[in-house]
């Protein structure tokens, strides 16, 4: 079994915000900012969907994360690349900014991009090799996630996804809690 049991979760709220950056010049300077953008949820997919330029740079910020969980962050573009952004041991932060405070990722190839956010009650074994099972899986992006994992991923039942934020509030202890934002580059 890939993903052993740890730490019990009864019940709790996190956040994802989604942030891109903004150029705004001031009378001397350009002052680079990062604005949040609004993505929205289908039920039918369970996950958010947002349209957004090429080239855009972005951040999430994964907020109110109970210490003591597992986080890893990827994305999977349109050529079929995966990279693991994030990679935790235990957290002890609530917020965590993905990459840092200083940095940004950029969507660089047009189509479709899947970030996704897991957050786990153990940590998950040799997570770079199974996401690179994900290249090999065919259907929609859920699904193949949850073959890849080989771990009872918990969908809908167990976690309730607000429709106008990324947030969640779950209550299942022992497992897997997937925020996957798919991303329409345009």
């Amino acid at each position: 079994q890939k993903v052993q049991k740890g730490n019990k979760i009864n019940h709790f709220t996190g956040t994802l915000d989604l942030t891109k950056l903004q150029l705004a010049t001031d009378v001397n300077e350009t002052i680079l900012t990062f604005s949040k953008v609004y993505p929205h949820f289908s039920t039918e997919q369970q996950l958010y969907e947002i349209n957004l330029p090429l080239e855009t740079t972005y951040q999430l910020n994964a907020r109110k994360i109970p210490s003591g969980q597992y986080v890893y962050a990827f994305s999977l573009d349109a050529t079929n690349k995966i990279e693991l952004h994030y990679s935790s041991l235990q957290v002890s932060q609530k917020d965590i900014l993905i990459p840092s405070k200083e940095k940004g990722l950029t969507f660089s190839v047009k189509g479709t991009e899947y970030l996704c956010l897991l957050i786990s009650a153990a940590p998950i074994e040799n997570i770079e090799e199974q996401l690179q099972k994900l290249l090999a899986t065919k259907g929609h992006f859920k699904d193949r996630l949850q073959t890849t994992l080989e771990s009872p991923l918990s969908f809908s039942t167990l976690i309730d996804y607000s429709p106008y934020l990324m947030q969640f509030t779950a209550s299942n202890s022992n497992s897997i809690i997937p925020v996957i934002l798919k991303v329409t580059v345009e």
